[in-house]
This record gives structure tokens, sequence and C-alpha cells, in this order.
């Protein structure tokens, strides 16, 4: 096909429009002239079993053009980082849309998504007829037309998809928000409700847990168990709603190159956002010696000296300070070893406690996450 009388306009980081024409078509394809209008979506993929082809690319644009030229490709996911060799993109090519498959559409670190806004809303309508001009662009998921397709709405993590990913769920008002379900961990069910990140100072993460604000709630890179798009905190409503969305469980999982380091698990039957937290509400964690250990300085998700999640044995001016888990701010010369100098999450790499200034057997994070189901 030969593309011809086609304007481009880069709407910088957000969007790409391709022939937009008076009729704001989003996707059009004539034997002369190919128009489309695609909404990027950062660090989502449209994650299908079945593409139409992947191709490499230098420019996204070039992608933007290959779909438009393939009468079968209604979306497609570039590449978030070049090929270390080839120093090109892939570019994968799909043959739907998220509209109409809600359920492939999930968090991704490797790609970006590229889509037509509102596939089932504004299609252009052939003149004297009352459906939209290509009737598959403008079909939902529940195989209606002409209306826009919303997110799919679950009562919580449990309810949705067995696919990990980003979901929109109900709060007790009945209002729905994003968050993270982990679909794999024992099954699944497992929502995000807060995320400290290592190294970053503000807001104190001890004020962010106890203040009855939201950080970061509609940002869906924050909505990721790494740091390589969103450098921040994270806090969503469940967390000053504890008791209304009672959960059963909670886990606490550290992360290091969007990896999985240790996890703890609580019983959170009957507890409040302060107290399952505790020695004696803890299930399970990768140390021997915890849930036996006597006299402890702190089991608390506020300690001493701008300390958070803190889990200490003893105090003992610094030198002695003993331990398995503490989200540190420097108060200690330990707190500020390495490149962290700021809430550093630092842990014991020992099957027991260690102590805080033997830095072999200190390991640090780069994110700290609390799930609840």
């Amino acid at each position: 096909m030969h593309l011809t009388s086609t304007i481009l306009y880069v709407c910088v980081g957000f969007s790409i429009f391709i022939g937009f024409t008076c009729q704001q078509a989003l996707i059009q394809r004539s034997e002369d002239q190919h128009h489309g209008y695609f909404e990027v979506f950062l660090n989502h993929s449209l994650n299908l079993s079945s593409i139409l082809s992947t191709i490499r690319v230098s420019r996204y644009i070039q992608c933007a053009f290959s779909c438009l030229q393939n009468v079968l490709c209604f979306s497609f996911n570039v590449a978030t980082v070049q090929d270390i060799n080839s120093k090109q993109y892939a570019c994968q090519l799909l043959p739907t849309d998220k509209c109409r498959n809600p359920d492939d559409f999930v968090l991704s670190q490797e790609f970006h998504h590229y889509a037509t806004p509102n596939p089932c809303g504004t299609s252009p309508r052939e003149k004297g007829t009352r459906r939209p001009l290509n009737h598959k662009e403008g079909q939902c998921a529940d195989g209606s037309f002409g209306r826009s397709c919303h997110p799919k709405v679950y009562k919580n993590c449990s309810e949705a998809p067995r696919k990990t990913g980003i979901y929109h769920i109900l709060d007790n008002q009945s209002q729905t928000f994003p968050v993270l379900c982990d679909q794999v961990t024992e099954g699944g069910g497992w929502t995000m409700v807060f995320k400290v990140v290592n190294g970053v100072a503000q807001p104190a993460v001890g004020l962010l847990w106890n203040s009855r604000e939201t950080l970061a709630e509609n940002v869906t890179t924050a909505l990721m168990t790494t740091t390589v798009n969103y450098l921040g905190h994270y806090k969503n409503r469940i967390v000053n709603n504890w008791e209304a969305f009672d959960p059963q469980k909670v886990r606490v999982v550290l992360y290091k190159n969007g990896s999985e380091v240790l996890s703890m698990s609580f019983n959170a039957v009957g507890t409040n956002r302060l107290n399952w937290f505790s020695q004696a509400k803890l299930l399970s964690s990768p140390w021997t010696d915890l849930e036996t250990a006597r006299r402890l300085q702190h089991f608390d998700i506020t300690g001493s000296h701008k300390r958070y999640f803190e889990i200490t044995h003893n105090y003992g001016g610094c030198r002695s300070d003993q331990g398995w888990l503490v989200v540190g701010n420097s108060a200690c010369p330990w707190e500020r070893h390495g490149s962290s100098k700021s809430s550093s999450i630092r842990f014991s790499k020992l099957k027991t406690e260690t102590n805080w200034n033997i830095f072999n057997n200190v390991g640090v994070a780069d994110v700290l996450a609390v799930f609840i189901r």
C-alpha cells in the first residue's frame, strides 16, 4: 500500500495522531490514504497469545505506520528500550484492541501499548447510516455498539482474572479505583495497598501510612513493584479504610531489581491498620528466630528515630543495633551506608537477626510493598 497525504502530529509523551481528519476518525484505510489516531498507555501491553507479526523499528512512529498498512492491525505494543545489539525497538502488531480484550490489558515493564482511545465511542459513520463505518472497531467486549468501553470493575482482586496486572475494584462507597493484583502467590487475590521506595525521603513513610491522604493512587506507573518508571512511594484508600475492607491476611514483600527477595505474612483477621504488623500476628517469615524472640525493642510500623516497618531486637548506641527489618532514616551511620541515604530498606540476609553494622549480612531492597487479601 502507498501512504499519501498523511499529516503527523506528536503530542509529547502521550499521543500520536496520524492523519487526524475532520471526522476525527480512529482508523480509516483506503487504497491511497490511511488515517489513524493512537493513544499511548505507558508501561502496559495487550498480552495476546497470537500476534500478527513482530518487526524492528528505529522510531515508535514507524510501528504506527506499519499497523496502518496492515488491514488486520488494530493496536500495537512497542518495547520500552532498544535491543542491545540492533539498537531498534521491538514492535508487535496486534489483531484486536484492549476494549475487546480487557483481561489481556496488563501492566508491563517491557512494552508501551498504543490503541485507539474509546474504540467503541466515536467511530466515523457513513453518510445516511446509523451504524459505525467499521462495525468491528465499534464493538465492545459485551457485543454492544456506539458507546465507550469502560474498564471492567471487580469487587476485589480475588474476583479479578487470574493474571497479575492492574484492575479496577470498588471501595465501600462503590467508587472505582485501580490497583495492582498479584494473581500468582498462594493462588492470587492479593491487592497492593502501600509501597515504599528505597532512597525516597518525602513524604516520611510513617507519616504517609498514618495520614488520611492517598498518594499516587491513580498513577499507573506507581502500580509496579519496580522503580523503573516511577520513583516514589504509593498508598491507596484501602489503608485508610482498613476495617471496612476487612483483610484476612497481609503480606510484606521486599523486591530487588524487580524480583522478590523475601516476604512475611500476617493474620489480619479483626485487625486495624496498625496492629496487624506485630509478632503476635506473624504467620511466616524467612527468619527462624523471629517468631520466638523475646523482649523486642520494636515490631511496629512506626518505630523510633524515624524508623518504619521496624523489627528490632535491641538498641546498643548504633554500634550494637540488631534486628531483622527496618526502613531507616539516617539516625545511625549504618543507615547511611551505601547509596541509600534516606528511607533505606534494610533486612537481614541471614536466617536470624543481624547486627546492622555487619554489612555483608545486610541486604538493601529497592521496594517494600504491602499486599492484603
